[in-house]
């Protein structure tokens, strides 16, 4: 028997749809499979009439690790569904005026007290990928431009530490992009392994190597990334940054060509 909850305001179109039980939305096809491993997969798809008309995308996870459950007690204090994770997160984002996706319902089915399986439904982001909108736009962006969209990265992922948050998978292409009144606005997707806790110093290198590793020399070059080195962290941090570099060699070594991903 699983379990299904919902954040209010969708409930009634994905019951007119036939999505009521934990079942019912596990066994939905009836979309496109955007990503897909052997212990997760996504699917976008539309519930609605014409004008009416609704985009979500549904994250479903099989048999998690016992060690990704075992960190959700690590984080949490209590063993939540790896759905339940990313909708506690994205709703800690949504708290402090970070943008992402917007949580609909999650839903997590349990086997002797562990998750066996469980789903997460969002609604769809009408932002543009952070790497699609440079491959789209670059060539033709003046520098001022390219170097508002730096700055504007660099103080999301500040605004990201000083609030407390931890954020491994901290890579261009989880960075979702629009623009507001001539300013960049961001939303972050891939909560997975974040943490609300305050970082360590050696945590937010981490992240921001993870950030650097996905800046491919093509578009963001060594005068893009000192710009966002000095708006990130004003002023001479020599010892902070040669860590970032050392950990930025260690993730290249350890992941594939970011270039892929782009």
């Amino acid at each position: 028997m699983g379990k299904v909850i919902f954040n209010g305001g969708h409930e009634e179109l994905f019951k007119s749809h036939g999505l009521r039980k934990f079942d019912d939305f596990f066994a939905f096809d009836d979309g496109l499979i955007v990503n897909r491993n052997n212990k997760r997969n996504v699917i976008g798809f539309e519930l609605g009439q014409k004008e009416n008309k609704q985009s979500f995308f549904m994250k479903r996870f099989y048999q998690p690790h016992f060690k990704d459950m075992y960190r959700t007690v690590l984080v949490f204090g209590q063993i939540l569904s790896q759905a339940g994770v990313e909708w506690a997160n994205a709703n800690i984002l949504l708290k402090h005026g970070i943008e992402t996706y917007r949580p609909v319902c999650y839903g997590f089915k349990r086997n002797y007290g562990l998750e066996k399986c469980s789903f997460f439904v969002t609604e769809k982001l009408h932002s543009q990928c952070l790497t699609d909108y440079i491959k789209a736009n670059w060539q033709n962006m003046a520098m001022r431009q390219k170097h508002k969209l730096i700055i504007s990265i660099a103080k999301v992922v500040r605004k990201l530490h000083d609030i407390g948050i931890d954020m491994p998978d901290l890579y261009m292409w989880h960075f979702f992009v629009s623009e507001n009144d001539g300013q960049y606005e961001f939303a972050l997707i891939d909560l997975h392994r974040m943490k609300k806790k305050r970082p360590s110093r050696n945590a937010q290198i981490r992240n921001v190597a993870s950030l650097f590793y996905s800046m491919v020399d093509k578009y963001i070059d060594e005068d893009l990334k000192q710009l966002f080195k000095d708006n990130y962290l004003p002023g001479d941090h020599k010892v902070f940054w040669a860590k970032v570099q050392q950990r930025t060699k260690v993730v290249q070594k350890r992941r594939r060509n970011p270039d892929g991903q782009w």
